[in-house]
């Protein structure tokens, strides 16, 4: 049989999306065959080291356009190649490819403009979509058929380790520590329970006077207690400790992969998300595993109602079964077997 050789564009961005890329890579085995390349580098150098390697199937982590750029030159060459796009941002496929918002994705390749519709439409073979939306048939026509529905994966090690009604602490955030996922307005009030903060700033080279001025509030706000980032080791461990997954949101979000790690692990996400956002969508794919609310006055409510109700038998034994249920949805919807057979039959 013929040895296939992969090369895997996934590059370190310290995002949700460079985790998934990560635990995609565990899929296979990481000899000869399989090359996974990580640089941030221009286009020039990635046609390089593409050219050197010539894979016979490439799988592209996100629309990068430095890498589009490459990898279409390089199918250009070898027309041949399997190209597979992990597609994380859903409007790159609903709205570009049918409007003229692809213009914003333009380059010039030397015989002319090439947009992203044409890479989309003619340079890749298979489409792996990872946060639905109720547009599928409207993509797969445009795409005829080439795109294929499948959450992002996660590592079967996210599960219940300790049930809901026997953890000892209440509110608890963990990720990215941005005002689209811990808005100004929860961060400036402190009328609520103390919530446990575990996550990273964004990078030294994006902090701006404002995030400065953001950070200070935090981590004056007595209510607010960060505890740095939690370890792969112990990650899964630390989330079962808690009972409610805070997340005053007030921005677009292609998905969340904190969000979904916790709702495997049981914990009960109290979500604010304004519907009458041209955003809102943005957490579908999990709408039927939080308490959503279009307000941080709602959110703020429903935490101190919680605070003065913790001894409500009836109301605890009803939310540890819910905590039950969303864990085994969400098993079920980010499954790493069912991600890994999907990908590996595209191959």
């Amino acid at each position: 049989m013929n040895v296939v050789k992969i090369y895997f564009y996934s590059i370190t961005s310290g995002s949700g999306v460079e985790t998934v890329g990560n635990t995609i890579k565990t899929m296979f085995d990481e000899k000869d065959n399989f090359i996974h390349y990580n640089l941030q580098n221009p286009p020039h150098l990635i046609l390089q080291d593409l050219v050197k390697e010539k894979p016979d199937v490439i799988i592209l982590n996100e629309l990068h356009q430095r890498a589009m750029i490459a990898v279409h030159s390089y199918k250009i060459a070898f027309p041949n190649t399997k190209i597979i796009l992990l597609n994380h941002c859903f409007p790159y496929l609903t709205d570009y490819p049918i409007s003229d918002k692809s213009k914003m994705f333009e380059w010039t390749n030397g015989d002319g403009v090439v947009s992203i519709n044409d890479f989309l439409r003619n340079g890749i073979d298979k489409i792996i979509t990872m946060n639905h939306r109720p547009e599928s048939e409207k993509i797969n026509k445009v795409f005829d058929g080439r795109v294929y529905e499948k959450y992002f994966p996660i590592p079967n090690k996210f599960k219940i380790e300790r049930e809901w009604i026997n953890r000892p602490r209440d509110f608890f955030f963990y990720g990215t520590i941005h005002k689209l996922k811990l808005s100004n307005e929860f961060i400036l009030r402190s009328d609520y329970p103390e919530v446990d903060l575990y996550g990273k700033w964004v990078a030294d080279h994006k902090i701006d006077d404002d995030y400065k001025k953001y950070k200070d509030i935090i981590m004056k706000n007595p209510k607010l207690k960060y505890n740095g980032w939690i370890s792969d080791n112990e990650m899964v461990a630390r989330i079962n400790q808690y009972k409610f997954f805070v997340m005053p949101h007030d921005g677009p979000e292609p998905f969340c992969l904190a969000l979904a790690e916790a709702i495997r692990c049981g914990c009960i996400p109290l979500v604010t998300n304004n519907r009458n956002k041209p955003s809102a969508f943005w957490l579908d794919w999990a709408k039927d595993c939080i308490i959503e609310y279009q307000s941080t006055d709602k959110l703020i409510e429903k935490m101190n109602w919680w605070n003065n109700n913790k001894t409500n038998n009836k109301l605890i034994e009803t939310l540890n079964q819910k905590s039950k249920e969303n864990s085994r949805k969400m098993i079920q919807r980010t499954g790493y077997d069912d991600f890994k057979k999907l990908l590996l039959s595209l191959i």
